[in-house]
């Protein structure tokens, strides 16, 4: 599970543009944006599903259309042995949906992140003692 950005540079008034961050440019650019989920095996690589983000056509946001298309994908018998995204899409909503879909998931969390460890409560992960 991903977001990217198509950029749009020149267009002014084109519908389901808008300001997104674009890792290509390491800038803020205007262009339209996807959430997309898509099925690996290392060799080749085949789209599942994918969402267009736009803050003006509904009040969804990106881990919202994350969550949506991860249900879409279970109800088409989409069975993963994992799925991997970035910290974006760490939410605590969509790692207990990933779980109750049956699934196991791979990300990376920020170093502030919260997490529960016994007798110690809930701590920063980047100050937590794990291997």
């Amino acid at each position: 599970m991903d977001d990217s950005t198509l950029d749009k540079t020149h267009a002014r008034s084109m519908h389901l543009t808008g300001i997104h961050w674009s890792g290509n440019h390491h800038k803020m650019v205007q262009g339209i944006s996807l959430v997309t989920l898509v099925w690996t095996n290392g060799l080749v690589t085949y789209p599942i599903d994918f969402r267009i983000y736009h803050k003006g056509s509904d009040a969804k946001t990106k881990n919202d259309h994350c969550a949506d298309i991860l249900k879409e994908a279970k109800n088409r018998q989409f069975n993963p042995d994992c799925v991997l995204f970035d910290s974006w899409y760490g939410s605590v909503d969509n790692l207990k949906l990933i779980r109750r879909l049956g699934w196991h998931f791979l990300t990376r969390l920020k170093k502030n992140r919260k997490v529960y460890y016994a007798f110690s409560g809930n701590i920063a992960i980047g100050k937590a003692d794990h291997p």
